[in-house]
Order: structure tokens, then C-alpha cells, then sequence
């Protein structure tokens, strides 16, 4: 008796809730600037793309965000020294029905700031905020997170004349040894 009972209620449940839910996607998952010719002048910019596959408009807003719990970010990897450095736009679209809105991820690193961030290895998202609209639409909302990461020029590498001048001494030191022990075996 129990059983069609609370089947009866999850039907009517079902049956007068209106949450519902956007088809939208949203790429990539995860986008990348690897510095590794060195910094440049301006800025380096990605591309995301959301497409709404509904037959209402969708909003769209977008931020910037470390994560909430450092243990969800890539080993290996820090939060930017500063989120200010990138932004994201536009901020706010409406998108039609079965259209796409591109948003860009800009960075920009402060010249001044070049030469102490050297080989860095950073993590932050992207974060999507979708919403339908209209008034016939009702509790529509989603999130999407995109993993942005960013790799800053590796450290020169510095030649130390030192070892290299310690060096040849040796390799010479093993040469003449190997050939004084050749030459007593025979």
C-alpha cells in the first residue's frame, strides 16, 4: 500500500515542478597560455565559446575566480599572483535560440613584474553563469567552470664558467689515467 502511494507522489512531484534544465555548451573545458618564448608586449587572449541549443534566449554572465577549495586545482599549480592581471569579456550576453557568444579571456603581466615571475605555473577559472530568460521559462540556472592555466617563461639557464673550467682539468685527468692503465697491462 506504501509503494503506489509515495509512487504517486513523486509522479505528481514530477509533474508540477518547475525546474527545468538549459541545454548549453559551453568550450573548451579547459584552455592554456604557455609563455615558454618569454613574455610579450599587450596581451595573450583565449577564446570560449557558449552555444544555446534551447528555444529560449539565454543570459549569460561571466567572471574570473580561483577556486573555492586549493585542493581542486592541477598539482603543480598556484593561484595568479594577481586576478586583476585578467579579465574576462564581455561580461553579460543575452544568447538566442541555436546561436553561439564567444567571451575572451585576456591576461596582461605588467612589464615590471616580468622578471620575478619567472617559471610560475598558475590556475584559475573561468566561470559561466547561465540563466534562462523570458517569462515563460522558469528556474533555469547553471554554472560551468573552465580551467584557465597559465605558464610564464622558464628561468635562463646560466652557464658557470667555473665548472666548465673545472671541467676540462678532469675530463684531461681521465684520459692520461686511462691510457697509463692501458699502457701497464701490457
Amino acid at each position: 500500500m506504501r509503494k503506489p502511494i509515495i509512487l504517486m507522489i513523486c509522479i505528481l512531484l514530477s509533474l508540477f515542478s518547475s525546474i527545468a534544465s538549459a541545454n548549453v555548451v559551453v568550450s573548451p573545458a579547459e584552455t592554456s597560455i604557455d609563455m615558454k618564448n618569454g613574455f610579450q608586449d599587450g596581451n595573450f587572449s583565449r577564446k570560449i565559446t557558449v552555444f544555446n541549443q534551447n528555444s529560449f534566449n539565454i543570459s549569460v554572465k561571466t567572471s574570473i575566480k580561483h577556486p573555492d577549495i586549493i585542493e581542486w586545482i592541477r598539482p603543480n599549480r598556484t593561484f595568479i599572483t594577481n586576478l586583476s592581471w585578467i579579465s574576462i569579456e564581455p561580461v553579460h550576453v543575452i544568447v538566442l535560440p541555436n546561436e553561439s557568444a564567444d567571451f575572451y579571456i585576456n591576461l596582461t603581466i605588467p612589464k615590471e613584474f616580468h622578471e620575478t615571475l619567472l617559471d610560475q605555473h598558475w590556475e584559475t577559472w573561468a566561470a559561466v553563469k547561465v540563466t534562462g530568460t523570458g517569462s515563460n521559462i522558469g528556474g533555469i540556472q547553471e554554472g560551468y567552470f573552465i580551467r584557465f592555466l597559465v605558464d610564464t617563461p622558464p628561468r635562463p639557464v646560466e652557464f658557470n664558467y667555473l665548472l666548465y673550467l673545472l671541467t676540462i682539468p678532469f675530463i684531461l685527468f681521465l684520459v692520461v689515467l686511462i691510457y697509463f692503465i692501458k699502457k701497464s697491462r701490457k
